[in-house]
């Protein structure tokens, strides 16, 4: 390669990585407002921004993880978050926002406390090796009123021949909501 030909190279390698800088920099602002959620006048857009499920006993939430901001041009832009709204270790439904050059998404947050169970006092009929189906005496739902699922903790007590022991026994339950709690 000459040197003619490398200088070159060197000049257009330099113009490519300022025009690469400057696409960096920023989003393009052209003066328009763009509040609300009209994706046609949208200069910018969001990714990742999905519903978040959380733990009445989480204190800090990252709102910012995996969201991206970009514009039409696809350069990433800087972006804020509203989450004043949310109260930690209080369940219910919170909204949290997302700005940037004046264009506004939201996002729900969902903090779940722990699940509800209802019990019904059953007699279970006498059948040998019981199988362990809670369902129809036992439902539990979560802090939004979902049912999760419900499982017995632990063993009734059996005869030796395994068959179900006769008379009233205690057996626990357990349900597990979508974020982990337990009740």
């Amino acid at each position: 390669m000459s040197l003619k030909n490398k200088i070159l190279l060197k000049i257009i390698l330099s113009l490519f990585m300022i025009i690469c800088c400057i696409g960096i920099v920023g989003c393009k602002d052209d003066g328009e407002s763009n509040s609300g959620n009209n994706a046609e006048s949208t200069t910018v857009t969001f990714d990742g921004l999905t519903d978040i499920k959380i733990s009445e006993q989480t204190t800090e939430y990252n709102f910012t993880k995996n969201v991206f901001c970009k514009d039409t041009e696809g350069n990433v832009c800087e972006f804020t978050v509203d989450s004043s709204s949310v109260v930690f270790g209080t369940q219910g439904k919170y909204v949290v926002k997302y700005n940037s050059n004046d264009y506004t998404q939201e996002r729900e947050v969902y903090i779940y406390g722990c699940p509800s169970i209802s019990v019904v006092e059953q007699n279970i009929p006498y059948k040998p090796m019981f199988n362990g189906d809670v369902t129809g005496f036992v439902s539990a739902t979560d802090s939004f009123g979902e049912s999760v699922q419900v499982v017995l903790k632990g063993e009734p007590n059996y005869t030796k021949n395994g068959a179900l022991a006769t008379g009233a026994q205690t057996v626990k339950v357990v349900a597990t909501d979508c974020v982990g709690n337990i009740s």
